[in-house]
């Protein structure tokens, strides 16, 4: 009896020793697992930063192009108008160039490479944020470098066909070279319809970058929000856009109608405010400024959300750029 008992304490023991060693190996594993993902988070953190350096340079980057293109736009305009005249190419060189000189996007995006070249181990809480990166490089750079090309073969079709049939291609003698080529630009009607065919291509590379630098500021203000939510935003994005909670917006969704107009819906997907109007196939973006105040993406269009005193919505007034008449729509309940 005192046999059995003693070898009875005796595995109580062992078993003990071995319940021990096993939580001391679980207790270890757990420490190491903490501290891998510790490791791993700071890394992407760094990642993210980095990637959030390049959509900065970017955006001042579609800043730039976009200046350069809105200017070539006014100036093909004035060309295709006959509001040139013989002393504006004398005086300018830049009515001369407007058919073959271009701005083209510089890309930074060596951190999205670096961050997809992890893209298995990247955390749960970046997913979201990182379809929105794929979206912005996969897709709308794509599209981007799909204008640029065509632009750049539109021009250098012009330049050969300058160069193979203009005597003033050359430059050479220069006076007499200038003064035909200005000839040229005034009076040679395939000159204007060469102008028509960059204008178009300029107005699809502008709507293309505008969409490139909206895209870019939410997905900086996305990762901001992951990783340096207590720090504010640049001045770059703050002066464009601004970050309007879910819960604001919702409050937007709806119809609106105006007398004679057909009905417009505002819709609320993946945190981006659209519009669509009834009958027809277009949704347009909306940009905010404020928590009420709205520009539009692509068009010459800004808009108030209009409150009641009880802050309930019951509309919203519609300013288009350089009419004076501002254009109220009522919610439908």
């Amino acid at each position: 009896m005192i046999k059995e008992n003693r070898i009875g304490k005796y595995m109580l023991y062992a078993i003990g020793e071995i319940l021990l060693v096993i939580i001391g190996i679980l207790i270890a594993l757990n420490i190491n697992n903490r501290n891998l993902a510790q490791q791993n988070e700071t890394k992407f953190e760094a990642l993210f930063k980095e990637v959030s350096k390049d959509l900065i340079a970017e955006i001042a980057e579609t800043n730039r192009v976009l200046r350069n293109n809105i200017k070539k736009d006014s100036l093909l305009n004035l060309v295709i108008n006959n509001k040139v005249t013989k002393e504006d190419y004398e005086k300018s060189d830049d009515f001369s160039n407007v058919s073959f000189i271009f701005s083209t996007m510089d890309f930074s995006n060596n951190g999205y490479i670096n961050l997809s070249n992890q893209i298995d181990k990247i955390p749960k809480k970046y997913k979201k944020v990182v379809n929105k990166l794929n979206e912005l490089y996969l897709n709308h750079k794509k599209e981007l470098i799909y204008h640029d090309t065509r632009i750049a073969k539109i021009i250098e079709d012009i330049d050969e066909k300058w160069a193979s049939s203009k005597t003033w291609y050359s430059g050479y003698p220069e006076i007499q070279s200038k003064k035909e080529k200005i000839e040229y630009f005034l009076n040679d009607a395939y000159y204007k319809n060469d102008a028509r065919r960059i204008k178009y291509e300029v107005h699809e590379i502008v709507r293309v970058i505008e969409q490139y630098k909206y895209k870019a500021v939410k997905c900086y203000m996305d990762i901001a929000k992951l990783i340096s939510p207590e720090l504010a935003l640049p001045k770059l994005i703050t002066s464009y856009s601004i970050d309007i909670s879910e819960e604001i917006l919702k409050q937007y969704v709806g119809s609106y109608h105006r007398e004679g107009i057909p009905v417009v819906n505002f819709s609320l997907n993946e945190g981006e405010f659209y519009w669509s109007v009834e009958g027809l196939d277009n949704n347009i973006i909306w940009n905010p400024k404020s928590d009420t105040t709205f520009v539009s993406l692509y068009y010459p269009y800004s808009m108030v959300i209009d409150k009641n005193v009880d802050s309930d919505v019951t509309g919203f007034t519609l300013k288009i750029k350089g009419v004076d008449e501002l254009l109220p729509y009522t919610k439908l309940k």
